[in-house]
C-alpha cells in the first residue's frame, strides 16, 4: 500500500553554520530533511519504506517474505515481519551431519550445508571408520580387511606384518639351511624342517624321542629334526635324612643313606636294634657307622652269670660256663686243663691248679700222657707270618695260603682283569692298568694336538677337543648356530662357527620421535604411544578439537614424521596470522593447535559480528567501529557526535546495514553509497563548518 503526502518546500534562514543550512528542494517530514530522490524509513513506523519526489513523500509498507508450513514463526523487537525459527526437526542455530559427509545447520529458518573436506592422510593404508567421512591413521585397511594398530598378522605363511599408524610394515621370513637329506614342508609353516632321526653317541635316536644319555645319567637329552639337546637333571636330596647320600642302582637321582652291616644282616641308615653281643646294647646306623650304646647299668655285676632269655641283667647266683649252667658253689674241672679245678661263686667262676708245675727251661714242650704238666720237646722255634695290608678292596683268601691276594681290579663300577691294560668309559683321556688289585692310570691328554679353535667341543667317548661344535658358558652350541648368551646384553648376538664363538652388537635403527623410551629386557628403542591432555589420552597422529577452546584443533605429535607434516602444514595452509601453540602433555608427545577454520566461508554482510562463544562470524547483529550493535539499536557514532545510526538486518539478502544521519538535520548516511548533496555534507563536516 502506498500512501502519498504532500511536504512544502523547504525555506528557512540560517542563523548560523553550526548545523543549520538552507535548501531550496526536498521534502520536510517529521523535523527531516530529505533530498529530492532519495528513500528513507520513518522514525515513528519502521515497518514502512518512503521516497522523496521533489516535495512529495510516498510511502510503502515493507513487503514480507512467504514463511510457507512453518510452524514457529516470530517476529524480533525491531522487526517488521515475522520469521521461522526451525528447519524441519532441526532448531535453529544448531548443526548436524548429513550423511558421513556432510555438515549442515539451521540459520533463521534455512538449511546451509558444505561438504567436508578431508586432509590427505600421512600413512599408505588409512582405515574409514563407520558413520565417519575421513579416513584416519588409526588402523590400517590392507587386502580388503580392517587391521587393528599395533595387531601383528600374515598375509602368507613367510611373510610377517604389523599395523602401525595406517602403515602396514612386513618383513619377508628369512628360511634357514635344512641340513638334511630330505627335508620336509610342514602344512602351514614357511621353512622346511628336518624330519630325520639323530645319531647321537654312535646310537640312533628317534625324531621327539626323550632319552637319557649313556654317558650321563643325568643329563635328560632329546632329538629334535636331527639335533640332540641336552639339559642336567636336577635331584632333590632335601628330603633324604642323611648328609652324605650315595648312589645305588643307574639312574641319576637313585641316592640312598648308606646303611650297615652287623653280624651279616644289612640296616638301613637311621634304623635301631638291639645287638646280638649284648642284649643291653642298643645299636643305631648313622651313615654306614654302627653306634651301640648301653641300654642302663645292672645292679649286680658278675663276670658268668646266667642271664634269662629276654632279661638283660643276671642275678648272679648260677654261672654260664663253656656253654653250660654251673650250680652256684658247685666245683668242677676245667673243661680244657685237667689240671685245673673251678668254683662257681656268685655268678664268678675261678679257677685253680690241682698242684705246682716245675718251670721248664726249654721253649717247646708237650703234656705228659695223663699227667698235668709240661715236659721239654726238642728245640722248635714257630713264628706267625705277619701279613701286609691288602692294595685291594676285596681281596681274595685262596686255599693253602697265609695272606689274602689281589687277583683283579674295580674301577668306576667295572672289573677288570688283572694285568689287564683299559680305558674308564666315563674318561677316555685316561690309560689304566690292572696291577696287583690296584688301578694305575696316567692321563693322555697332553698328547692331544693343539686346537685350532677358542671354544672346541668334546665329544663323549673322545678324549681330544674337536672344532666341529662349540662349547660356551658350559652350553654345547652346532656349527653355524646363533644364540643370545643367557643373562647377558640383549643386544649381543653370538655365533659358532667351526669350533670358535664369535659375537656381534646389535645394530638398532633410530625411532622416529623426540623421546623414545627403551622397554626392560628389549635391544632397541621404541616411541610411545601417544598424548594425555586433561585426562584424556590420544594416539600419535590423532587430530581432536581443543576440550578448552571450541576454535581450535589439536594434533598428538610423537614421533617426528607426524611433527614434520604439522609443521609443514601450519607453513603452507594456515595464515601467517594464526600462530600454532605447541605445549607438552604427558606419555613423553607433544601436542599442538590451531585455529580452526570457518566451513560456511566468509559471511554475506558488510558488519559481521564474531560472538565470544562462536568460531565464525554472523549477520545477526552489527560490527561497527570495535562495538557490537543490536538490530533496531540507535547510537551515536562514537567518531562525530552530530551523527545518530541505526543497525538493521535485512531477512531478505542476509544482510546488516549501518544507516546514520545527522541529529540536526536528518540528513541520512548510508554505509555504502552517498549521493552528492550527502557527499558535500560530509565534507563540509569534515572541515568543521557544520
Amino acid at each position: 500500500m502506498e500512501v502519498t503526502r504532500k511536504s512544502v518546500a523547504i525555506s528557512q534562514d540560517i542563523e548560523g553554520w553550526s548545523c543549520c543550512l538552507f535548501i531550496n528542494t526536498g521534502c520536510q517530514y517529521e523535523d527531516r530533511i530529505i533530498v529530492s530522490g532519495d528513500t528513507f524509513i520513518p522514525l515513528t513506523r519502521p515497518c514502512d519504506v518512503c521516497r522523496c519526489d521533489n516535495g512529495d513523500v510516498t510511502c510503502r509498507q515493507t513487503p514480507c517474505p512467504d514463511l510457507h508450513d512453518c510452524q514457529s514463526t516470530t517476529t524480533l523487537d525491531g522487526e517488521c515481519c515475522p520469521m521461522c525459527l526451525d528447519c524441519g526437526d532441526h532448531a535453529n542455530a544448531t548443526t548436524w551431519r548429513e550423511g558421513p559427509c556432510q555438515n549442515c545447520a539451521c540459520i533463521n529458518g534455512r538449511v546451509s550445508c558444505s561438504k567436508i573436506q578431508c586432509s590427505r592422510p600421512d600413512c599408505a593404508h588409512p582405515y574409514t571408520p563407520n558413520g565417519e567421512c575421513c579416513p584416519v591413521c588409526v588402523a590400517c585397511f590392507y587386502q580388503g580387511r580392517i587391521i587393528q594398530d599395533g595387531e601383528r598378522f600374515q598375509p602368507d605363511r613367510c611373510t610377517n606384518c604389523t599395523c602401525h599408524h595406517g602403515n602396514v610394515d612386513c618383513i619377508q621370513k628369512q628360511c634357514p639351511e635344512a641340513r638334511c637329506i630330505k627335508p620336509i614342508q610342514p602344512q602351514g609353516e614357511c621353512c622346511p624342517i628336518c624330519d630325520s632321526d639323530c645319531d647321537y653317541n654312535q646310537r640312533i635316536y628317534r625324531h621327539n624321542e626323550v632319552f637319557i644319555a649313556a654317558y650321563d645319567p643325568c643329563l635328560n637329552c632329546s632329538c629334535m629334526n636331527s639335533m640332540v639337546r641336552c639339559t642336567p637333571i636336577q635331584c632333590n636330596l632335601q628330603n633324604l635324612p642323611c648328609r652324605n647320600p650315595v648312589r645305588r642302582g643307574e639312574g641319576c637321582c637313585d641316592f640312598v643313606c648308606q646303611g650297615c652291616i652287623e653280624a651279616g644282616i644289612e640296616h638301613s641308615n637311621g634304623d635301631q636294634w638291639t645287638s646280638l653281643r649284648d642284649p643291653c646294647e642298643v645299636c643305631v646306623c648313622n651313615e654306614g657307622q654302627v653306634i651301640c650304646q648301653t641300654r642302663h647299668t645292672c645292679s649286680v655285676q658278675c663276670s658268668h652269670g646266667v642271664i634269662p632269655r629276654g632279661e638283660c641283667c643276671s642275678s648272679c647266683t648260677d654261672c654260664l660256663y663253656d656253654g653250660r649252667v654251673i650250680q652256684d658253689g658247685q666245683v668242677f674241672p676245667h673243661p680244657g686243663d685237667v689240671c685245673q679245678q673251678c668254683l662257681c661263686h656268685s655268678g664268678n667262676i675261678r679257677c685253680e691248679a690241682v698242684r705246682n708245675c716245675p718251670v721248664l727251661s726249654c721253649t717247646v714242650t708237650e703234656m705228659e700222657p695223663g699227667g698235668c704238666c709240661q715236659r721239654c720237646k726238642g728245640e722248635v722255634v714257630c713264628t706267625r707270618v705277619q701279613c701286609s695290608p691288602p692294595r685291594c678292596n676285596n681281596p681274595i683268601q685262596l686255599p693253602g695260603e697265609c695272606c689274602p691276594e689281589c687277583r683283579g681290579c674295580e674301577y668306576g663300577g667295572e672289573n677288570f682283569q688283572e694285568g689287564q691294560r683299559f680305558t674308564p668309559r666315563l674318561q677316555p683321556c685316561l690309560t689304566c692298568l690292572c696291577q696287583e688289585g690296584k688301578a694305575i692310570c696316567e692321563s693322555q691328554e697332553s698328547n692331544c694336538p693343539q686346537a685350532t679353535c677358542t671354544h672346541p667341543e668334546r665329544i663323549p667317548g673322545q678324549c681330544c677337543p674337536s672344532c666341529i661344535g662349540c662349547i660356551y658358558l658350559r652350553r654345547r652350541f652346532k656349527n653355524g648356530q646363533k644364540f643370545v648368551p643367557p643373562g647377558g646384553d640383549p643386544c649381543r648376538v653370538c655365533r659358532c662357527s667351526e669350533g670358535s664363538v664369535t659375537c656381534t652388537q646389535m645394530e638398532c635403527s633410530t625411532p622416529n620421535c623426540n623421546n623414545p623410551v627403551r622397554p626392560p629386557g628389549h635391544c632397541c628403542a621404541v616411541c610411545p604411544m601417544g598424548c594425555t591432555i586433561l585426562g584424556k589420552e590420544y594416539r600419535d597422529g590423532q587430530t581432536f578439537v581443543d576440550p578448552r577452546d571450541g576454535c581450535k584443533v589439536c594434533t598428538c605429535m610423537v614421533s617426528s614424521i607426524v611433527l614434520f607434516i604439522y609443521f609443514f602444514l601450519i607453513t603452507t595452509k594456515i595464515s601467517k596470522n594464526v600462530c600454532p601453540e605447541i605445549f607438552p602433555s604427558s606419555h613423553m608427545g607433544e601436542i599442538g593447535c590451531m585455529e580452526m577454520g570457518c566451513t560456511e566461508g566468509t559471511p554475506d554482510c558488510t558488519h559481521p559480528v564474531k560472538r565470544q562463544s562462536e568460531c565464525c562470524p554472523s549477520c545477526t547483529m552489527c560490527s561497527y567501529k570495535n562495538q557490537i550493535i543490536r538490530n533496531g539499536q540507535t547510537f551515536t557514532d562514537p567518531e562525530n557526535t552530530c551523527l545518530q545510526c541505526v543497525c538493521r538486518v535485512e531477512i531478505i539478502h542476509q544482510d546488516t546495514i549501518i544507516q546514520c544521519y545527522y541529529s540536526n538535520l536528518g540528513v541520512v548516511k548510508h554505509s555504502i553509497e552517498f549521493t552528492l548533496l550527502g557527499q558535500i555534507l560530509n565534507f563540509i563536516a569534515n572541515l568543521g563548518i557544520l
